[in-house]
């Protein structure tokens, strides 16, 4: 690999206000590469690469090269000599900023590192000592490695416009090169490619959604003509997926706390031509009005959560929440099943999701509210865990309930 030295301060710097500073990634890193538009393909490739790779492996690359966090400008040239040593490749040495820290003494560090699996697989102590309270060693020594492996883009072809064999040949008629992802609706995306000027794209044939969230419709199967209630919606990919599976035949109530989100939800289920979905803003309260209550046949509950399932996708995640923010999301996702709940009708469904591996907001979650009084009345079908240890999804959980009546 050559490297190119105008683009090194770059990485850093955005990485270090990524690691250091709070700031967003995926919105750091798209800012870096609107203000550089003179970058080519590669080059903004390679900056894009080199800044997720120094997030994902933040902890084993400082502990190599400093055995601390970076402080100085010349702790992140070490931190990248390290990380390029590390990834095979040879840092110039020539460069003056690549001075100091020796190649042997890397590997030296290196060896002695990696008898630590937190260090190994680059993540806070606090972390793995969770996962391993709660998820079990045999478990979290499988799941671990995959958390830190690099996803592909998973796109869902929509029913509602072509059948996905069509869609397969339309985009790669475009030049997209995606191939079939299972056997139903998704196709995943052989290259990092742009597709927001593409026909198709502008046309409603596809979404972008993560293989694992493209579950939760399945899952739930819900019946045409019915009445459904998607209760933390976001951006709306589960709303639309669920109106495809409907054949956009009954309604859809589509909430979230954001307008934002379901301004953009809107926006999406018209280039989706989907028609029966309403949106409406969640009480700042977090509680309805009794004239919400026992409408829904369908009520889906995809609650905010720590996220430690899509690590692949958000490593900067294991950086960011600390183990007060655990308790905190669990006793948000209590409040929406003790709350939400009341939306679902005698005999309706009801389906928890979260994004998670962890039990304790996941099937010990459910649990709690089926044991408590707000739960008597409801009952546990089915659950299923997803992982990027069992397969081509991140790790997801859903779990369906049935109100009884």
């Amino acid at each position: 690999m050559r490297f190119y030295k105008n683009l090194i301060p770059p990485i850093w710097q955005t990485a270090r206000a990524i690691l250091q500073e709070g700031a967003h990634a995926h919105r750091s890193i798209q800012q870096l590469l609107r203000s550089n538009k003179k970058w080519g393909s590669r080059d903004r490739r390679f900056v894009a690469e080199q800044i997720y790779e120094l997030i994902r492996w933040y902890r084993l690359y400082y502990e190599v090269a400093l055995e601390r966090p970076p402080e100085t400008e010349a702790d992140w040239w070490l931190m990248l000599k390290t990380a390029w040593l590390l990834q095979g490749h040879q840092p110039p040495e020539d460069w003056p900023e690549m001075q100091g820290l020796d190649s042997l003494e890397i590997w030296r560090r290196h060896r002695v590192a990696v008898e630590n699996r937190a260090i190994r697989e680059s993540i806070p102590d606090w972390l793995e000592e969770r996962a391993l309270q709660e998820v079990g060693e045999e478990r979290w020594a499988k799941l671990l490695p995959a958390l830190n492996s690099s996803a592909d883009v998973v796109l869902r072809s929509n029913s509602l416009k072509a059948p996905r064999q069509k869609v397969l040949h339309r985009l790669r008629k475009e030049g997209l090169p995606v191939e079939l992802l299972g056997d139903r609706e998704a196709l995943v995306l052989g290259q990092n490619r742009k597709f927001t000027h593409l026909k198709s794209y502008e046309e409603g044939w596809f979404e972008v959604q993560d293989y694992a969230s493209q579950q939760l419709a399945h899952f739930l199967k819900p019946q045409a003509g019915r009445y459904l209630v998607d209760a933390c919606a976001g951006a709306g990919g589960k709303s639309l997926h669920l109106a495809a599976l409907m054949k956009n035949r009954g309604e859809i109530l589509s909430m979230d706390l954001s307008e934002h989100k379901l301004k953009e939800l809107r926006k999406r289920a018209k280039r989706a031509g989907v028609s029966i979905i309403k949106t409406e803003k969640i009480p700042a309260s977090g509680r309805f009005s009794p004239a919400y209550y026992n409408m829904a046949d369908y009520l889906v509950l995809d609650v905010p959560c720590s996220g430690l399932g899509v690590l692949r996708r958000n490593p900067q995640t294991k950086w960011i929440i600390k183990p007060e923010f655990l308790e905190e999301i669990q006793a948000t996702q209590a409040h929406i099943l003790r709350e939400y709940s009341l939306l679902c009708k005698p005999g309706g469904q009801l389906l928890y999701a979260t994004c998670s591996i962890l039990p304790s907001e996941n099937e010990w979650q459910v649990q709690r509210f089926l044991q408590s009084p707000d739960g008597q009345e409801f009952e546990l079908l089915k659950e299923q865990h997803l992982g990027p240890d069992r397969g081509p999804e991140d790790g997801f959980y859903m779990a369906l309930l049935q109100r009884k009546g």
